[in-house]
C-alpha cells in the first residue's frame, strides 16, 4: 500500500543503509536517530479508526492555525517594549538594556517574573545606589555602571504595565483564541458528522422504498 507513511519509512530505511557506507560522514552533524523518531508520528493514524479522537485532533489542528499570527503580535509587542526600555534605561543599566538583544531577553525575564525584582531595583535606585551592588556586573564588557540614574517610581510605572500586559494579558489572549478556534472546529466537525449520518440514513431509506434508486 502506497502512502506518505510508507514513503517516510522507506526514506528512513534508505538513509540508514547510507550510514553503513563511506558516505556516513554526511550524517555526523545530524544523526539518523532523529529521523527515526519521526516514525512515532504514526501513532496519529489511530485517529482514523477512532472518530471521536479524529475530530479532536482535527479541531486542534484547525485551532492552532491562527496561533502563528498571535505569535507575530507577541513578537511585535516584545520588540516595541524592548526598544522603549532600551531608550529609557540603557544609560543606567547597560547590562540588561545595553543592546536590543539584551533588552528583549530582559523583557522576557520581566514578563516571566524570573528574578525581575533585581532589574526593577536597579532602575529605581540607579546602578550605583542598587542595594545589592552593581559591581558584580562590571566584569562584563560594555556593561559597566558609568552613568547612574535613579528613576524612582518612574521605573515601576513603566515596567509594571509591560510585565502585566506581556505576562498575563498576551498569553490569555493566545489561550482564548485557541480555545475559541477549537470550539468552532469541534462544532464544525460535529455538524459535518451529523450531515453525513443524515445523508446515510436518507440513502438507506431510499434504497428500501426505491430499490432502483
Amino acid at each position: 500500500e502506497n502512502g506518505p507513511w510508507n514513503s517516510l519509512d522507506f526514506l528512513i530505511v534508505c538513509i540508514g543503509f547510507i550510514e553503513l557506507t563511506p558516505l556516513a560522514f554526511i550524517f555526523e552533524a545530524f544523526p539518523v536517530v532523529i529521523l527515526r523518531l519521526l516514525r512515532l508520528l504514526r501513532v496519529f493514524r489511530l485517529a482514523r479508526s477512532l472518530p471521536k479522537l479524529r475530530s479532536i485532533v482535527e479541531a486542534l489542528i484547525s485551532g492552532f492555525s491562527s496561533v502563528g499570527w498571535i505569535c507575530v503580535l507577541m513578537l511585535l509587542y516584545e520588540y516595541i517594549s524592548a526598544c522603549l526600555c532600551m531608550i529609557v534605561f540603557k544609560e543606567n543599566d547597560p547590562f540588561h538594556f545595553g543592546t536590543l538583544g539584551r533588552s528583549m531577553f530582559t523583557m522576557l525575564r520581566i514578563q516571566t517574573f524570573d528574578s525581575w525584582d533585581q532589574i526593577l531595583y536597579i532602575a529605581i535606585f540607579g546602578c550605583e545606589g542598587y542595594p545589592a551592588g552593581y559591581d558584580f556586573l562590571n566584569s562584563t564588557q560594555n556593561a559597566r555602571c558609568e552613568n547612574s540614574i535613579a528613576f524612582g517610581w518612574l521605573a515601576p510605572a513603566i515596567l509594571f504595565p509591560l510585565a502585566i500586559i506581556g505576562g498575563f494579558i498576551m498569553p490569555t489572549v493566545l489561550i482564548g483564541i485557541v480555545a475559541i478556534k477549537f470550539d468552532e472546529a469541534t462544532r464544525y466537525f460535529a455538524d459535518l458528522a451529523k450531515i453525513k449520518a443524515d445523508t446515510t440514513s436518507v440513502t438507506e431509506e431510499a434504497q428500501v422504498y426505491l430499490p432502483n434508486f
